[in-house]
């Protein structure tokens, strides 16, 4: 019996050192394609999973308030119901797949928000309003069709970690991102940018890692 799980042991060594090899000769395509995946399946996570990732890339971890805590409040897929009502203590704010094309100006209340989801809306400018919550470190709006940035983004440039405007009108780099210091992760993906980099100033996003123009029609770089 010792003799077997001797063996047993050898083959998962063998076993780990084959699948670690396979990883160090992924190809860059392969690894595109690992975090195009990623990017999709991003996009369908519950707001408390997305506030957590958010929250560990930033080192925040002990700030983070799990799904089973009964003190944690979150407003899902639905507007305000009620005129004035601030809801301080909000972390995240999930209104994907409505109709909304706007945000009411009561959301700058809202200081505590680190996550705010507003993707497959009806959102054609980015409410200003965002740039009202100096503790944001995530925002995504994909699937909408944004044509303008305001410059009040550039209020975000010491907390914003991701910005994801995937699938929108956007036919030029925003001028206001290039305010934003802390950002890690930017998502232009399938826009109708023809060029990147004009009118950025020098030394603009200083802190990204992960960048994403894939399906815009590049003619300039």
């Amino acid at each position: 019996r010792s003799e077997n799980v001797k063996m047993e042991g050898e083959a998962g060594a063998m076993d780990d050192e084959r699948y670690a090899e396979q990883d160090v000769d992924r190809t860059f395509e392969e690894e595109d394609e690992a975090a195009y995946e990623d990017n999709l399946q991003e996009e369908m996570l519950p707001a408390h999973q997305i506030l957590a990732e958010a929250a560990a890339s930033s080192g925040d971890e002990d700030d983070v308030i799990s799904d089973q805590d009964p003190e944690e409040e979150e407003v899902e897929g639905q507007m305000l119901e009620e005129e004035g009502v601030a809801y301080r203590s909000l972390i995240s704010l999930d209104l994907r797949n409505n109709d909304i094309a706007s945000l009411r100006e009561e959301v700058s209340a809202m200081q505590g928000l680190r996550v705010v989801l507003m993707c497959h809306n009806d959102v054609k400018e980015l409410p200003v309003v965002i740039g009202q919550l100096p503790n944001l470190t995530f925002f995504a709006a994909t699937h909408n069709k944004i044509r303008h940035v305001p410059a009040d983004l550039g209020f975000l440039r010491r907390s914003l970690r991701t910005l994801r405007l995937d699938n929108n009108n956007l036919e030029s780099v925003p001028a206001a991102f290039a305010s934003l210091q802390a950002l890690e992760e930017l998502f232009l993906d399938q826009n109708r940018i023809s060029e990147f980099g004009a009118g950025l100033l020098p030394g603009a996003f200083p802190a990204l890692k992960r960048l994403f123009l894939n399906d815009n029609g590049l003619s300039k770089w």
